[in-house]
């Protein structure tokens, strides 16, 4: 029996597709799962123990994990995001845990004078966790987030959850290179003109933020995970813009830290907040800043944690 010519004609085109879709999907997955071990690398979710390091990009900039690494004797791993909120901060360390959950040495959560404030900082932040979403709390939490385009567009394809700060960090954690050094220099005239405009961003205490904290933190005292609630410094003349909200918020956080045996309160501001060649801006520590910063943080922290070298003995 003779076949239909136009059969015939559709039959090529349509296997041709197939083979795209496929070859597609089959590029997709693997370049995916390269990028994601890179990630896993950068972040340090690929350390089975660890000091874990949250926060934003106070952390990023301002903890050398290198150095932290030498002078605890002990593996960091930096799972620190720029724009992660409280929520992102504690999704992160419950993230860790999760793949870990006998891992956590202890857990330094970056902390700041707005980090009760409840908006501001980043509209979405939970895209940065899109490379994740196959985990079943950071899933969760993107279900709820990210508009459902977005969420099913990923789904599908691996490689759209990657934007350029992700693909950096995928390849950085492939390199091993934790160097987070900018550039910039502190200018305070610019900060004064910022504020006598009141253009920046305002400190509130959200009792909802508070709430969250307050519970993550009494799940690590159950879980028996030391907490530092390491102050990153900023400059001084950001630290004077609003003193008394300010004031509210280190009181809250001491609170904090005095209501749970396992968590710390580790004030790093003085004196580095005073040091300006330090800074690339009101927020950031430089290179420089950074590595004083870390060596302070870790003679603070080294005799808290079972198993560290104390550097300074």
């Amino acid at each position: 029996m003779a076949s239909n010519p136009i059969i015939t004609r559709l039959k090529q085109p349509a296997l041709l597709l197939l083979v795209a879709i496929l070859a597609f999907f089959a590029v997709d997955r693997a370049v995916g799962a390269v990028l994601r071990e890179g990630l896993d690398r950068y972040f340090g979710l690929d350390q089975p123990e660890a000091v874990l390091l949250v926060g934003h990009s106070h952390v990023v900039l301002g903890v050398d994990k290198t150095l932290l690494e030498r002078e605890l004797g002990q593996p960091v791993a930096n799972y620190a995001r720029a724009g992660a909120q409280l929520d992102d901060r504690i999704l992160m360390a419950r993230h860790y845990a999760r793949l870990h959950p006998h891992g956590v040495r202890a857990i330094v959560f970056g902390v700041d004078n707005h980090l009760f404030t409840a908006k501001g900082l980043s509209a979405n932040s939970y895209s940065q966790f899109y490379p994740h979403m196959g985990d079943p709390l950071v899933g969760s939490m993107l279900r709820e987030s990210a508009p459902e385009w977005d969420y099913r567009q990923r789904q599908i394809s691996h490689l759209a959850r990657y934007d350029d700060v992700l693909l950096n960090a995928a390849i950085r954690g492939w390199m091993g290179n934790w160097n987070n050094a900018v550039g910039g220099q502190f200018k305070p005239e610019v900060l004064a003109a910022e504020v006598a405009s009141g253009d920046f961003r305002r400190i509130s205490i959200d009792d909802a933020q508070v709430a969250h904290m307050e519970a993550f933190l009494d799940e690590s005292e159950q879980k028996g995970w030391p907490v530092f609630l390491a102050f990153i410094p900023t400059t001084a003349q950001w630290q004077a813009v609003e003193p008394e909200t300010a004031a509210q918020v280190e009181a809250l956080l001491r609170r904090l830290a005095d209501a749970h045996a396992n968590v710390t309160f580790i004030d790093l501001r003085e004196p580095w907040q005073h040091r300006e060649e330090f800074f690339i801006d009101p927020l950031h520590l430089n290179a420089e800043g950074s590595r004083e910063v870390t060596a302070d943080l870790s003679r603070k922290i080294a005799p808290l944690i079972p198993g560290a070298q104390d550097s300074t003995q």
